[in-house]
């Protein structure tokens, strides 16, 4: 969660969602 996009608020607000936040909606 922490390896690729640090910054991910929520994860719909990334370029990698599903990558950055695998755990999170």
């Amino acid at each position: 969660a922490r390896s690729v996009l640090p910054r991910i608020p929520s994860g719909s607000m990334g370029p990698k969602p599903a990558l950055a936040v695998g755990c999170s909606p």
